[in-house]
């Protein structure tokens, strides 16, 4: 049984139920671990939004991932020395950028039907790593519904594992910058697509529309992104893909100048701009895969209940299913009362958390 608590709400003696890992993919703290309040601490100063812990009194066994454990610290590891190379002058290696790629393939493949339900596990300083990883999976989920074949998957997944490859070029100080950007750093952001391009098309391995993918991922329909203002059809089709998974990514993480947006008025952000900026085909692939409310979110119900969600329906993955824990006056409920949300039209969740 288990739950996800935020870092702020965790207790010593909590027991760590996914691993958690760090920038370089390496594994922090595993399975099984008990938190001490200086391991807490530093979870804090290090920047996790939260932990799977486990809960004897949680109705939830498991959150599964689009990706194993193995796979996702495999690829942020690689990634991380990728960036390494670069930093240090040295050539990316880029068979193994491959190899991450197809190993994201084989369990997406394993496991067509996977709903994203997972809470965000990354660092302030590993954000870009995860949400590189993130991305690329999510790319080729939504790539594999709009019925891509494995060569153009494998395309699609390199260009989204390397879209934010042109933030080696940005001072790591202006990234991690609480403050606003001055009007200087904000231009240097806006030119890490192109800075991107520059570095992959260095590459023979790296086709032009894995490069393309780094250059166009922040254009828009409407012609309001940039670096380029291009618009429609003239951005190409895999960037118009990794825009929206990149948008969906980094709204509901955790930054160093603003908290995460829960994952349900991030899905409703992108909905809206579905046609006018998002590719529509894009944006309803990733409705369907995506759970506005997580299993294991706390959520308070228009009741005035808390529970967990425990389950979403297929059909109806805004209504989802809730175990209530505690009862209006804050008492807790015995035994199991379930809340079907699909089936209950007039109950809904009030809050997150």
């Amino acid at each position: 049984m288990i739950r996800f608590v935020p870092t702020n709400r965790l207790e010593p003696g909590d027991i760590v139920a996914r691993p958690i890992f760090g920038a370089n993919g390496a594994v922090l703290l595993r399975p099984g671990a008990v938190l001490s309040a200086f391991e807490i601490r530093r979870l804090a100063a290090l920047g996790f939004p939260g932990v799977y812990v486990r809960d004897p009194d949680s109705p939830v066994t498991d959150v599964p991932d689009v990706i194993s454990d193995a796979t996702r610290a495999a690829a942020i590891n690689r990634l991380w020395h990728t960036f390494r190379d670069l930093e240090q002058g040295n050539r990316i290696h880029c068979a193994p950028l491959f190899d991450s790629i197809d190993e994201m393939l084989s369990d997406i493949l394993s496991e067509p039907d996977v709903v994203v339900n997972l809470g965000d596990l990354r660092t302030h300083d590993g954000y870009t790593f995860g949400h590189s990883v993130n991305v690329a999976a999510m790319s080729l989920l939504i790539g594999h519904d709009l019925g891509l074949s494995i060569k153009e998957l494998r395309t699609l997944g390199v260009g989204a594992l390397l879209h934010d490859i042109g933030k080696i070029a940005i001072p790591p100080e202006t990234l991690r910058q609480r403050g606003p950007l001055t009007s200087e750093q904000w231009q240097m952001i806006r030119q890490h697509p192109r800075m991107g391009f520059d570095i992959l098309r260095r590459y023979y391995e790296f086709s032009l529309a894995i490069a393309h993918i780094a250059y166009q991922h922040h254009e828009r329909l409407d012609g309001s992104g940039y670096p380029r203002g291009l618009t429609g059809d003239s951005i190409h089709r895999y960037a118009r893909i990794v825009a929206v998974v990149d948008i969906y990514d980094a709204m509901r993480s955790e930054r160093v100048y603003r908290p995460a947006v829960p994952v349900h008025e991030v899905l409703e952000e992108i909905r809206k701009g579905a046609g006018e900026k998002f590719a529509p085909e894009v944006v309803n692939r990733l409705l369907r895969r995506v759970a506005p409310y997580p299993v294991g979110t706390t959520v308070l119900l228009t009741t005035g209940e808390v529970g967990v969600v425990i389950e979403v329906p297929a059909e109806q993955r805004d209504r989802p299913v809730v175990r209530v824990l505690l009862n209006p006056s804050g008492r807790p409920v015995k035994g199991q009362l379930l809340r079907q949300l699909a089936k209950e039209e007039d109950v809904g969740i009030e809050r997150v958390g």
